[in-house]
C-alpha cells in the first residue's frame, strides 16, 4: 500500500512539472514545497539525492542552501543549487545549475575547454542544454511541492501581446491579414 501510495505521489508531483506551460529561456524553478521548515526540506531532499546516486557538493542548513556534485545526466554533466526559503510560514525552493558537455575544441594551437553555462529552458529535443533542463526537472520532482513556478533571472517572464492586445503566440496566426494570400495594393 506504501508503494501505490508512493507510487500515486511522484505521478501527481511529475504531472504537475508538465502541466504548466514552460517559458522559453526559464532558468529557475520555484517549488512551494510541503515541509515545515528550511531544516526538515534540506535533510529530506539530501536523503533523497544520496539514494538515487547524487552527491551533494556543499550543504549549509543555517543559509538554506545545498549544491549537488557534478552528476551525469544523460551525457551532460549538471551541477543543481536549491536555496530553501521561508515566507509567509511556507518553505520555497528555488533551483538552478549548471551544465558540462565535456567537449573540447582544438584549433592548432589554441584549445578551448568546456566552460559551465547555465541551464535553462531553451534548445530542442535531444538537444544538449535540453538535456541539462530535464536533469533539473528530474531534481525538482524529488522535491515534495504543491505548486511551480518558472523564472527567468529570477523575473516572472511578461506576456507579450500582438499589436491587436491579444496574447502572442509562437506560431504564425495565418488567418492574420499581415499573412493572407489576398494582398490589395
Amino acid at each position: 500500500m506504501k508503494k501505490l501510495a508512493s507510487l500515486l505521489c511522484i505521478l501527481i508531483i511529475s504531472l504537475s512539472v508538465f502541466a504548466q506551460q514552460i517559458p522559453r529561456g526559464a532558468n529557475v524553478i520555484i517549488l512551494k514545497t510541503n515541509y515545515s521548515s528550511v531544516e526538515e526540506a534540506i535533510t529530506i531532499v539530501s536523503k533523497k539525492l544520496l539514494s538515487s546516486g547524487i552527491g551533494i557538493a556543499l550543504l549549509n542548513e543555517k543559509v538554506g542552501f545545498l549544491t549537488t556534485g557534478p552528476f551525469t545526466h544523460t551525457g551532460v554533466s549538471n551541477e543543481v543549487t536549491i536555496y530553501f526559503e521561508t515566507k509567509d510560514s511556507v518553505i520555497y525552493a528555488k533551483l538552478s545549475g549548471v551544465f558540462r558537455t565535456g567537449l573540447e575544441l582544438n584549433f592548432g594551437y589554441s584549445r578551448v575547454s568546456d566552460k559551465p553555462s547555465s541551464i535553462s529552458y531553451i534548445g530542442q529535443r535531444g538537444s544538449l542544454i535540453r538535456t541539462a533542463w530535464e536533469a533539473l526537472e528530474r531534481i525538482a520532482q524529488m522535491i515534495d511541492h504543491s505548486t511551480i513556478e518558472f523564472t527567468i533571472n529570477g523575473e516572472k517572464p511578461k506576456e507579450e501581446l500582438d499589436r491587436k492586445g491579444r496574447k502572442k503566440k509562437d506560431n504564425i496566426d495565418l488567418e492574420d491579414p499581415l499573412y493572407s494570400r489576398e494582398t490589395t495594393y
